[in-house]
């Protein structure tokens, strides 16, 4: 069996992606546009990937592992197209790349992100009845012109969210206005900037 030359040897770095993204999306958005630019120019592969979930089952960021030959990390071309590429695909700010054979992060990330948090207990029983939150994620979504197809939100005991990225926190939540102000489901709606 022939050994490994220090040129031949695998580094791995993870990605860490400040998306609440749903893992289904988070294929479709990171995994498969990461592994299909590794492909074309021979750098890796995707080795592995995984969703950071709070204790209250709501998503906090997602990550992907990539395997590069050693002899890419270390040419500042490859980490900067790969750097280019994620910004291509929309990364949000507060991601990182961590190399994890020397723990060091190169963060990234240009769309800044909303969560937008419904009430699910507090309203009136017939606002619950009458209204959708499935049409809120839609108005949200087609208001902020979010990617077709590509859907994030979670559904806890107590509230309901959705997270939306885009150029500004500020441009996205003034878009919305109008909508939450009058849509009873949105009475008593909580935003929190994510990215």
């Amino acid at each position: 069996m022939q050994q490994k030359t220090e040129k031949d040897k695998e580094t791995f770095l993870v990605i860490h992606l400040n998306d609440r993204i749903q893992p289904l999306d988070r294929w479709i958005k990171y995994e498969e546009p990461i592994e299909r630019f590794l492909r074309e120019h021979n750098y890796g592969e995707v080795s592995g990937w995984g969703t950071l979930v709070h204790e209250n089952g709501e998503i906090m960021h997602c990550a992907v592992e990539l395997k590069i030959t050693s002899n890419y990390l270390d040419d500042w071309l490859f980490v900067t197209h790969l750097l280019n590429r994620l910004q291509d695909i929309g990364a949000p700010k507060g991601s990182k790349i961590i190399i994890e054979s020397t723990r060091s992060e190169i963060k990234f990330g240009a769309k800044e992100g909303i969560a937008i948090y419904l009430d699910g207990v507090n309203l009136p029983s017939e606002v619950y009845k009458n209204c959708d939150s499935n049409f809120v994620m839609e108005e949200l979504e087609r208001l902020t012109r979010q990617e077709c197809g590509i859907h994030r939100y979670w559904q806890g005991p107590k509230e309901t969210a959705f997270y939306l990225y885009g150029e500004s926190f500020e441009s996205i939540k003034t878009s919305l206005v109008d909508f939450i102000d009058s849509y009873p489901l949105c009475k008593w709606v909580r935003f929190e900037r994510i990215a």
